[in-house]
């Protein structure tokens, strides 16, 4: 059986299983998982083309990625945005990995010109920011839990 998806470009990396709370490895969701969510699910069709790495734009698409699935989760489980992916939400993130995310991304300090914002009001040095490279690792694991959750509440 065949899907008619929209025309899109599209890479398949593969990950280090993820583990889930109890130390076992979290099931994979598979490419026709991820074509079926396509179809139908505007939301992939708009985080998919900022998953590109681009050197100019890497913190910005990076907070996109984190913010689009952020909304679905809160729309979806009523949760806060400030608890919606955290430990009191879907627990797909620390509060730790979050604040060194948003500092990372947020702060021209760390980030350069490619930062999110030009100038921030605080910095808060005693967050210790991610490296660069951390970053797509950061927002692979958050996609591929989110992708695994929405076919999990799909089917």
């Amino acid at each position: 059986q065949f899907i008619d998806v929209p025309s899109i470009d599209a890479s398949i990396k593969v990950w280090a299983p993820s583990i889930t709370g109890d130390g076992a490895a979290a099931p994979r969701i598979s490419i026709t998982e991820i074509l079926e969510l396509l179809q139908h699910d505007p939301t992939l069709n708009q985080i998919m083309p900022l998953t590109k790495h681009d050197n100019q734009l890497w913190a910005i698409n990076a907070w996109k990625v984190f913010e689009i699935i952020r909304r679905d989760v809160v729309d979806r489980t009523g949760k806060s945005n400030k608890f919606a992916l955290g430990p009191q939400g879907v627990d797909w993130m620390s509060d730790e990995e979050f604040n060194r995310f948003d500092r990372t991304v947020n702060s021209p300090a760390v980030s350069g010109s490619t930062a999110r914002h030009a100038v921030t009001n605080r910095d808060d040095a005693s967050i210790e920011p991610m490296d660069r490279g951390e970053v797509p690792n950061f927002i692979n694991r958050l996609l591929e839990r989110w992708l695994r959750w929405r076919h999990a509440t799909e089917t």
